[in-house]
C-alpha cells in the first residue's frame, strides 16, 4: 500500500488579486495585505477583507509617508488637548505668581516641538521609547548644545509627569535610556572649552564709569548683592534699607531670605 503525504503547497491558500488595478496594498505570504513604506513592511488587515484594509491604509497614510508613527486606535488624550491642559495649568501658576513668564514660554515650545514631532491627535500615552529617542536626536540635528538639549529634555519630562499626576494618562511615560541628559562627562568637557565667564576688576569699574544711573544701580546689585534680572525687575523700595546701606530680599523662586 502506497502511503499518502499531504501536499503543504497545495494547502496554502492561493493569494488573492488586487480588487482594482489602482489598489495601493499588495497581498503578503501572511494572509495580510501589505505596503512597504519608507523602507519598511506595514500590514492592514486580513485578505478577505480588502476594503478594511484599505481604510486603515487611508488612516495612516500620511503618518508614514512621513516617518511618524500613527495615531493609535484606543481612545486617548491626544497631544493637542494635553499640552492645551498643561499650559492652561502653567498660565494660572504665572498669575499666581508661581511661575515666571519666561518659564511659561519655555514650555510652550517644548510643547510645540512635542506637537511638531508627533502630530497633533497623536495619542499622547502612546508615545514609547522609539519616539522620545527620535525626539532626542531630532534636538541633535537642530544643531542645539549640551545644555539646551538637558533643559528641553527636562521640560519635557516635566509636561509627561504632570499629565499622570493630574490623572490624564493612565500610565506613567517611558522614556527609555535614548532619552537622557548629556552626561557628565559631556558637561564637564563643555564648560572647560567655555572657560569661566567673569569680569575683572578694572571691567567693572569701566562699566559703572559708562552705565547710566539705572544701569549702574543694576550693576552694583549683581556684583554686591547677587541679583538677576528677574530680581532687579522685582526689587521694590520695602527691600531697601537706605539709611543703613541693607537689602532684605527673599529669593524669588524659593522664597529663602537673603541680605546684603
Amino acid at each position: 500500500m502506497t502511503k499518502c503525504t499531504p501536499n503543504s503547497e497545495a494547502s496554502k491558500p492561493s493569494r488573492p488579486r488586487k480588487p482594482h488595478p489602482d489598489f495601493p496594498l499588495f497581498p503578503h505570504a501572511t494572509n495580510r495585505w501589505a505596503k512597504k513604506v519608507r523602507g519598511k513592511l506595514h500590514y492592514f488587515g486580513p485578505w478577505d477583507d480588502p476594503d478594511a484594509a484599505l481604510n486603515k491604509w487611508l488612516a495612516q497614510k500620511d503618518y508614514l509617508l512621513a516617518g511618524k508613527k500613527p495615531r493609535s486606535e484606543a481612545d486617548g488624550l491626544i497631544l493637542k488637548d494635553a499640552c492645551n491642559e498643561f499650559l492652561n495649568a502653567k498660565r494660572a501658576a504665572v498669575e499666581a505668581r508661581e511661575l515666571t513668564a519666561r518659564s511659561l514660554g519655555d514650555y510652550l515650545r517644548a510643547c510645540s516641538r512635542v506637537i511638531g514631532q508627533f502630530g497633533r491627535q497623536r495619542v499622547a500615552s502612546d508615545l514609547d521609547v522609539d519616539d522620545f529617542r527620535e525626539l532626542r536626536e531630532s534636538y541633535v540635528k537642530t544643531g542645539w548644545g549640551p545644555t539646551r538639549i538637558a533643559n528641553e529634555i527636562t521640560r519635557t519630562k516635566c509636561f509627561f509627569k504632570w499629565l499622570y499626576d493630574a490623572a490624564l494618562i493612565d500610565r506613567p511615560v517611558r522614556y527609555g535610556n535614548g532619552f537622557s541628559k548629556p552626561s557628565k562627562n559631556v558637561m564637564r568637557r563643555l564648560n572647560a572649552k567655555n572657560g569661566k565667564k567673569l569680569f575683572a576688576a578694572d571691567e567693572v569699574h569701566e562699566f559703572l564709569n559708562q552705565a547710566e544711573p539705572q544701569m549702574k544701580a543694576m550693576i552694583l546689585l549683581a556684583i554686591n548683592c547677587g541679583l538677576g534680572n528677574r530680581d532687579c525687575s522685582d526689587l521694590e523700595m520695602r527691600h531697601l534699607d537706605l539709611t543703613r546701606g541693607w537689602l532684605d530680599f527673599p529669593r524669588g523662586k524659593t522664597g529663602i531670605k537673603r541680605r546684603a
